[in-house]
């Protein structure tokens, strides 16, 4: 007797015999471009990857392989940019780290935006009047526009993005509208400033009442998230007149994400007469790091255990005119991004200072390592998700 194989019908697929869990698995070591891809492939495979528990898996796979570390020879940079200064239009890019060769460009229609930070695969870019915060994802291409704040009549006078718990998070520094009318000369009649937190997982606003001795000035750069925690610039002035104010003590403020408490640390002695306005806080090799920039020259100094003022060392001096932000480092080579005149490399053995050629008439206003993840794949956060135009070279 004749026996026949049966054969499967066509739309069946062979992933249907793989336990989820470790279909699951396998696929959250992929790169998102072909995950994307994956999800053409079948009703499964769609499911699977477009699942709200995938998500965060993927992305802890993901900055756990050593290959997608930034101390990979060459890891992806993401940035903020201007074509032609301000005069052309803004653009998330995404280059190659060795040849900063332009991988992928997004030009959204966002309007003057400031950048709020860059955390796990996520650019944040709000305007502080108007408090409207748009969030990018350009892994994949997406994003989306916050709820406004309950926080009506207020001013956002700094703000950042954090993750934590699987959770992203955005901040925001808020102070009475009548703050900015009234000068330095009244600030002892401003009694109200708060902090707004915006929760992805609870796609909801809520606000706590802080006092605020320092402030953080407005457009100062993007604040460093480390260890739960968002950290910007703060400074105290001198009365009389909030135009002649000079600016007394310094501080870094702190808002930790989880136990939601608003800190200060100080800033290293001997580190001379710096406006707040030309220091930066940054993350360098996992530790705080904080940039002062002279008239000729940029400080780099590292706060080698975290909390402890005394800890802060003094770990670079690089003679360059001006940077707006020090913002990468891999190998013995630091990224100086200058605000009008594009990328320099910096060999910290050499002490070589070199320009990157081949990108002209860009001004880089923020810079990061990218990090491939699939946040706003889907409407997970309960608002609605946008597609971005791209132009994609690779």
């Amino acid at each position: 007797m004749k026996t026949t194989t049966k054969t499967p019908p066509p739309t069946s697929t062979p992933f249907r015999y793989f336990p989820p869990e470790i279909l699951a698995e396998i696929l959250s070591r992929l790169p998102v471009d072909t995950l994307l891809r994956f999800r053409c492939v079948s009703k499964v495979l769609r499911s699977l990857i477009e699942n709200p528990n995938f998500i965060p898996l993927h992305l802890a796979n993901y900055t756990r392989n050593p290959l997608n570390h930034h101390h990979h020879p060459n890891p992806r940079i993401v940035s903020w940019e201007y074509v032609a200064r301000f005069d052309g239009p803004s653009s998330v890019v995404i280059r190659r780290s060795d040849t900063f060769e332009n991988i992928m460009q997004i030009v959204p229609d966002f309007g003057e935006k400031w950048v709020g930070g860059y955390v796990n695969g996520l650019m944040m870019l709000y305007h502080p009047i108007d408090m409207d915060i748009v969030i990018v994802n350009p892994s994949i291409r997406r994003w989306m526009r916050l709820p406004p704040s309950p926080l009506w009549g207020t001013h956002m006078m700094d703000a950042g993005i954090g993750f934590v718990d699987g959770n992203y998070k955005v901040v925001g520094i808020m102070a009475p509208v009548c703050f900015w009318r009234l000068g330095a000369v009244d600030l002892e009649k401003v009694d109200r400033f708060y902090v707004g937190i915006y929760s992805f997982r609870d796609h909801s606003w809520r606000s706590i009442e802080v006092s605020l001795p320092y402030f953080p000035p407005d457009n100062a750069g993007a604040p460093a998230f480390l260890n739960d925690v968002v950290h910007w610039i703060g400074y105290d002035v001198e009365l009389p007149t909030w135009s002649s104010a000079r600016y007394i003590d310094n501080r870094v403020i702190s808002f930790n994400l989880v136990t939601e408490m608003l800190d200060y640390f100080e800033l290293p002695k001997y580190r001379g007469n710096v406006s707040p306005r030309n220091s930066k806080v940054n993350v360098m090799d996992q530790f705080l790091a904080l940039f002062d920039l002279f008239s000729e020259e940029v400080c780099i100094w590292v706060m080698e255990g975290y909390g402890k003022v005394e800890s802060w060392t003094r770990r670079y001096t690089i003679d360059i005119l001006y940077s707006q932000f020090v913002r990468l480092e891999k190998n013995d080579e630091l990224l100086l991004v200058q605000e009008y005149d594009g990328l320099h490399i910096y060999d910290v053995k050499t002490k070589k200072l070199d320009t990157v050629r081949g990108i002209g008439g860009v001004e880089m206003r923020y810079a990061n390592f990218h990090v491939e993840s699939l946040a706003l794949l889907t409407e997970t956060y309960g608002h609605a998700v946008n597609v971005l135009c791209s132009k994609k070279e690779d």
